[in-house]
């Protein structure tokens, strides 16, 4: 059973975590945009091809 406090509680972690996953994402795009500007467009798309896309995970 969800009480109040519960759904507080959770209410307000999944802010917190949504909020952190703006971040990351401004923080890639931040980085694709840096690594766009300064890495020559082919190796840039030979990059972003989906078999060579490795997601590293942040802890």
């Amino acid at each position: 059973m969800i009480t109040p406090v519960n759904f507080t509680f959770r209410r307000k972690k999944n802010k917190n975590l949504v909020e952190e996953l703006q971040q990351r994402v401004l923080e890639q795009e931040r980085t694709l945009t840096l690594f766009q500007k300064y890495v020559p467009e082919e190796v840039v798309n030979q990059a972003l091809k989906p078999e060579t896309v490795i997601c590293l995970r942040v802890n």
